[in-house]
């Protein structure tokens, strides 16, 4: 299963999908992947928050980080914890070439563009066509960024806070085992 979801098709992928509830009720070694139907985007402030951590292991979210995430989590002053899940979370390089919708974000509160690595957790969330980037920064929620990736790129992405993300996983039946996602579209 591990090797057929990485050359898949999407048709095979669906399949797969089907098969891994099976593999749950038979109580199977799960693979070390899952496939998951929906992507979030982690920032620095959600790996180390417990309302997030602790959600790590849902089969159903497949979480992402861009690699500078982890440097920055390494200096960062406001660490509650590092969870063992960490190793459910795919760790991604991206590259610095952003489209203009990411280059100029620019918070208004704060008065400054944000960071790169804030800048790579967008385009990686742009590039993976996540759902949601789980973040309590404000020069990513602050930015309009969300709106204009949607103008220009027909994609939605939602920016959820940590402190609401298992309301969000609620409301969306993410918390179930057995629910599963229709679409990306609804606002937080």
């Amino acid at each position: 299963m591990v090797r057929a979801r990485h050359e898949a098709d999407e048709g095979t992928l669906k399949n797969l999908r089907k098969l891994e509830p099976i593999g749950d009720i038979l109580n199977l070694p799960q693979p070390l992947v899952r496939t998951s139907e929906i992507v979030c985007i982690l920032d620095t402030n959600a790996i180390s928050n417990r309302d997030v951590s602790k959600h790590l292991m849902n089969t159903h979210i497949h979480y992402k980080v861009p690699a500078e995430i982890l440097l920055e989590l390494a200096e960062w002053y406001k660490l509650q914890q590092i969870p063992w899940e960490l190793d459910a979370v795919e760790i991604c390089d991206v590259t610095n070439e952003f489209p203009p919708e990411i280059d100029y974000m620019f918070s208004e509160s704060k008065g400054r563009s944000p960071s790169i690595a804030d800048k790579k957790v967008v385009a990686l969330a742009l590039e993976s066509k996540a759902c949601a980037i789980i973040s309590d920064d404000r020069d990513l929620w602050d930015s309009g960024m969300s709106e204009e990736i949607e103008k220009n790129y027909g994609h939605r992405i939602q920016i959820i806070r940590p402190r609401y993300f298992n309301d969000w996983l609620k409301r969306h039946n993410l918390l179930d085992a057995n629910s599963s996602w229709d679409e990306c579209t609804t606002r937080v």
